[in-house]
């Protein structure tokens, strides 16, 4: 269960950053998607709010910036190449990280 929300509270936490990275000044060409952006923002908001009130990271650099840091890398990267090309580079590194271990 700690992986799960572990991984829900960083996709949110990217999910956040993206209008400060990205959308700020962003207008869509439709009302009606305007609309879902500005929701779609008080949405992240209210659910950040709602893992700070039960979650304590221990080290919130790391939880904070580091890891969506990061996380926001890998995505910017793999969503810019083809799905074959994404497994192929996922299958190489759950390869290295299972011999790892």
């Amino acid at each position: 269960m700690y992986y799960n929300i572990n991984s829900y509270f960083l996709f949110i936490k990217c999910a956040e950053n993206v209008p400060k990275v990205y959308f700020e000044n962003l207008k869509f060409w439709n009302p009606s998607m305007n609309n879902h952006l500005r929701r779609a923002k008080s949405s992240v908001e209210a659910l950040m709010q709602e893992f700070n009130k039960t979650f304590r990271a221990i080290d919130t650099d790391v939880v904070e910036y580091d890891a969506p840091g990061e996380l926001d890398r890998a995505m910017q990267l793999l969503s810019r190449m083809h799905p074959d090309k994404v497994t192929e580079v996922l299958n190489k590194i759950e390869k290295e990280y299972e011999s790892k271990d």
